[in-house]
């Protein structure tokens, strides 16, 4: 009796022991799964950005008013809307003599990275937003530019001090710098060029 007694308890001390373990190893594989998700979900969306910075292209547009707008800009008056250019690569079908430009713009909304894409270039007021979410807990959202002289610019197209000549609608930067602020991750910063 003692004997069976104290095989009980052993094997009791033993069960304690291998359900720390596992609970530990569950918490664990649930922490990784969640980093990895993570990692995932911002790696889809730097390819995203990386392929639509690719494809600038040097075309002008005209907004929703009617305002001549650059093949890159800026968007200062709009909370939502950080920066938008003009993209190829877009699809067309069949033998349509539809453009393969596009517009697209990033902003952050409701603490989400936001991806905006016109259908067309010269937009009408009814002309249709497309907005898609590609990124969650993100903070802030910043672009640097730098030009063909090799200097950076907060803004584009950058403003010259220098001169009254605004800077050519079909300019582009060579190279966009992005960072962005996640809640979780903190400061996250790419370099994309283009290849235009």
């Amino acid at each position: 009796m003692l004997e069976l007694l104290v095989s009980m308890f052993i094997f009791g001390v033993i069960s304690v022991m291998a359900y720390g373990g596992l609970e530990f190893i569950l918490n664990t594989d649930q922490a990784t799964a969640t980093h990895m998700n993570r990692l995932s979900g911002l790696q889809k969306s730097m390819l995203l950005i990386q392929a639509d910075v690719e494809q600038m292209r040097p075309r002008p547009i005209r907004d929703l008013y009617g305002t001549p707008q650059g093949a890159m800009r800026s968007v200062a008056d709009d909370p939502y809307r950080t920066l938008e250019w003009t993209r190829g690569g877009g699809q067309t079908y069949l033998q349509t003599q539809a453009s393969s430009l596009m517009r697209v713009g990033y902003g952050i909304r409701d603490n989400k990275l936001i991806r905006y894409q016109w259908p067309v270039l010269d937009q009408a007021p009814d002309t249709e937003t497309l907005i898609s979410e590609v990124l969650n807990n993100v903070e802030k959202l910043r672009f640097r530019f730098l030009d063909q002289a090799l200097k950076w610019h907060d803004q584009w197209p950058p403003v010259n001090l220098n001169s009254t000549t605004p800077a050519s609608p079909t300019l582009l930067p060579s190279a966009v710098e992005m960072t962005i602020e996640l809640s979780d991750w903190g400061e996250v910063k790419r370099l994309f060029h283009g290849v235009y």
